[in-house]
């Protein structure tokens, strides 16, 4: 095009044809062929319901272990290949990740829970997703059912599995294992709450700036805690912390917190 005249370049703005096709396509054009394309290769039929009990007797080919509960305003759903079992099976420490708004119902269309086992891989090093849950409820009993039927199928006995801070996992995992596996809190998600804690619940009668402070001091001393290394040392912090924000009259609901 840049070796058009000028003559040429306005003959071509009045006839579509002499432009070339490369030039007449957009982003949404690029974007709709792949979408085009990964329908085509994940749906096995128009209707979601159909194309997914047909994707689990293509799994059920493979040798996946499937579990399949589907009722008609709630499912459960979960898969793990047979290379994924034998991974899983030598696995002492374990991460259970869950992931809202990453897929949709195809019983109404509505937002899902995404269950993802992660492991490390003893051959690469690398961190491994090792099975897969999805359900549009997430309750204790429904991660129980998917924590049980791992237990029994494929043979999943843990030792210690990470966790967020959500207290529905964590009672599913006691239902499950009882006190046979260590629960350990992931330090990211601790820190994420106590941040929306802090921000709403620790003021300072006397303005922003002194708020502001007041905030960095109690992160500061929260992360002494979850840092401290023996028992003794943490019980005289904690100690120390007590006294500090319980006469605290502005912070009153963030001791009441933490404790």
């Amino acid at each position: 095009m840049l070796r058009l005249s000028r003559k040429e370049l306005q003959e071509a703005e009045n006839d579509d044809s002499k432009v070339p096709l490369s030039l007449l396509v957009n982003a949404s054009d690029v974007q709709n062929a792949i979408l085009a394309k990964l329908s085509k290769l994940s749906r096995k039929a128009y209707i979601d319901k159909e194309s997914v009990l047909l994707w689990f007797d293509e799994l059920r080919k493979r040798e996946y272990h499937v579990l399949q509960h589907i009722y008609s305003n709630s499912f459960v759903i979960a898969w793990v290949s047979p290379w994924q079992k034998l991974i899983l099976q030598k696995q002492e420490d374990i991460c259970i990740d869950s992931t809202h708004k990453t897929c949709k119902s195809f019983l109404n269309d509505k937002d899902c829970y995404l269950f993802t086992i992660v492991a490390k891989n003893s051959s690469t090093n690398i961190d491994c997703p090792m099975g897969f849950m999805i359900t549009n409820t997430e309750t204790s009993e429904t991660v129980s059912m998917w924590l049980e039927w791992l237990k029994k199928e494929v043979e999943f006995t843990p030792k210690t599995i990470m966790r967020d801070c959500s207290p529905i996992e964590i009672n599913a995992i006691r239902v499950v294992f009882q006190e046979s596996v260590r629960i350990l809190l992931c330090h990211w998600h601790i820190k994420r709450a106590w941040d929306k804690k802090i921000k709403k619940d620790v003021k300072a009668s006397t303005g922003t700036k002194d708020s502001m402070v007041l905030r960095s001091e109690a992160h500061a001393d929260l992360n002494k805690l979850m840092y401290c290394e023996n028992q003794d040392d943490f019980e005289v912090l904690l100690n120390e912390f007590v006294i500090k924000w319980r006469d605290n009259k502005g912070c009153l609901e963030f001791y009441a917190y933490t404790l």
